[in-house]
C-alpha cells in the first residue's frame, strides 16, 4: 500500500523506490525510526508503517505520553488501535485512562479498527465509557475480548453508537451488574432509541455469554447482521445457535461453524435432533466449517457435517469451505468425503461454484492431491475445487 505523501515534499529518490525501502524495512521499528536521518523526505512514509498501527497497554503506561505529545501529526496516520491491560488489576492507574479514552476518542479520524482487550470499563470512571461509546466514530471494525463493562446497558450503548460497524467480534464480555437480565433489558429500553442500521456487519461470537445471546436474538440488536461466525464449545445441542438463525437468519449471507471437537461426541450422539440450521438461512450464499482437525482422535465425529449438508432446502448456495489443520494424512480417512461428495451432488446444490480448502500444514500438497482424488465426482460436475494454504 502507497502511503498518502504530502505533495510538497521534494523526493531525493523516486517515490518507487522510496516505497520498495520502506517496505522492506516493515516490521523493523527501530530501522524505520531513523529512516529521516537518512533522508527527510522519507519521513512520511517511515511514520505511515510504523504509527499505522498502535498498540497500548496498561503494562507500559509511559507509552500514553509518547503518544500524546505526536498525537497531532499522528492523528491521521494511526488506523488500527489495540488497548489492553486497562484497569486489570491494582497496578494501572484508572486516572490514567479516564483522560487517554477521552483524548483518544476524539482524535483519531482515520482509526478504522479498535480491539479492546482485558479492558476493565467496570474499574473506570463513567467519563471512560462516554468516551468510547460517543468517540471513535470513524471506526468500523470493532473487537472485544475479555471486556468487562459497568452494565448490559453501557455494552448496548456501544454497539448502538457506532453505527458505520462492518465487524463485531465478541469474546469474553461480562458486565458487573447484578440485577436480572429482564431488569436490565425494560431499563435500556426506556433510555435507548433503537435504529436499524444499515450497513451490512459481520459478527463474530465466540463462546459469549448467554445474555448477549438473548440481546442478539431479542430483535433490539440494531445490526444488519449479514455474516456470522459462530465458535463455540459449550452449544452442547446449537440451541443457542438455532434461537439466533430463527432471528436474522434469513438476512444472513455468509455462516461460519467453528465447533470445538469437544463438541463432536454430543453432535453425533445416537437419537441428536439437529436443528434446522440452514433452512432458517434462505438467502444464505456461502457456508464454512472451520476448525477441521485432521489429528486422533481430534478428527473423529466430523460426520456432523452431514447433518448440516442435507439441511439445505432452496438451491442458494454457491460456494462452501473447509478450514483444515493437516497434523496427520491418515485421519483424512476419518471425514466423511464420499458422503459429502454425495449430497453436494444433490440437485438442490445446482448453484455451487466452488469448493475451498484452506489448508494448514499440507506439506508436498498430500492433503490436497488426496481430497482431489476423493471429490473428483465433484469435479466432473463443473464444480471447482480451490486450495489456498495458510501459515
Amino acid at each position: 500500500m502507497t502511503p498518502p505523501y504530502p505533495p510538497s515534499i521534494k523526493q531525493r529518490l523516486p517515490p518507487e523506490i522510496i516505497d520498495q525501502i520502506i517496505d522492506q524495512l516493515r516490521g523493523d521499528n527501530r530501522a524505520l525510526s531513523k529512516c529521516n536521518l537518512v533522508c527527510r523526505s522519507w519521513r512520511p512514509a517511515a511514520r505511515y508503517h510504523l504509527f499505522y498501527e498502535v498498540k497500548l497497554s496498561g503494562k507500559m503506561p509511559h507509552a500514553l505520553s509518547i503518544l500524546f505529545r505526536g498525537l497531532t501529526s499522528l492523528s491521521l496516520t494511526i488506523r488500527i488501535l489495540n488497548v489492553s491491560e486497562v484497569a486489570s488489576n491494582i497496578h494501572n492507574s484508572s486516572s490514567i485512562w479516564d483522560q487517554a479514552f477521552s483524548t483518544l476518542g476524539s482524535s483519531l479520524p482515520a482509526l478504522h479498527t479498535l480491539r479492546l482487550t482485558n479492558v476493565y470499563f467496570s474499574q473506570l470512571s463513567s467519563a471512560s465509557i462516554s468516551s468510547v461509546i460517543h468517540g471513535f466514530r470513524s471506526v468500523k471494525n470493532l473487537h472485544m475480548s475479555s471486556v468487562i463493562f459497568h452494565s448490559l446497558e453501557d455494552f448496548m450503548r456501544l454497539i448502538q453508537g457506532h453505527k458505520q460497524l462492518e465487524e463485531l467480534a465478541i469474546r469474553n464480555v461480562w458486565w458487573e451488574s447484578e440485577e436480572p437480565e429482564e431488569s436490565l433489558r425494560q431499563s435500556a429500553t426506556g433510555t435507548i432509541s433503537y435504529i436499524s442500521f444499515t450497513t451490512p456487519c459481520r459478527v463474530i461470537l465466540q463462546d459469549v455469554s448467554h445474555r448477549i445471546y438473548s440481546w442478539l436474538a431479542s430483535g433490539r440488536c440494531p445490526l444488519n447482521i449479514v455474516s456470522l461466525e459462530y465458535c463455540t464449545t459449550m452449544d452442547h445441542n446449537l440451541t443457542s445457535l438455532d434461537n439466533l438463525l430463527s432471528k436474522f437468519g434469513s438476512n444472513l449471507h455468509k455462516l461460519s461453524l467453528n465447533l470445538h471437537p469437544m463438541m463432536h461426541t454430543f453432535l453425533i450422539a445416537p437419537g441428536f435432533q439437529y436443528p434446522q440450521l440452514l433452512s432458517r438461512c434462505p438467502s444464505l450464499e456461502s457456508l464454512e466449517f472451520v476448525g477441521i482437525v485432521l489429528s486422533p482422535p481430534l478428527s473423529r465425529g466430523y460426520g456432523w457435517i452431514l447433518n448440516v449438508l442435507e439441511q439445505a432446502s432452496v438451491d442458494q448456495l454457491e460456494v462452501i469451505s473447509f478450514h483444515l489443520l493437516c497434523n496427520q494424512l491418515s485421519a483424512l480417512n476419518q471425514v466423511p468425503w464420499n458422503g459429502i461428495s454425495r449430497i453436494l451432488s444433490n440437485p438442490i446444490y445446482k448453484r455451487l461454484r466452488k469448493v475451498v480448502f484452506h489448508l494448514k500444514g499440507d506439506t508436498n500438497n498430500r492433503a490436497k492431491t488426496s481430497i482431489t482424488e476423493r471429490l473428483s465426482s465433484l469435479c466432473a460436475r463443473g464444480v471447482g475445487l480451490e486450495f489456498l494454504p495458510t501459515y
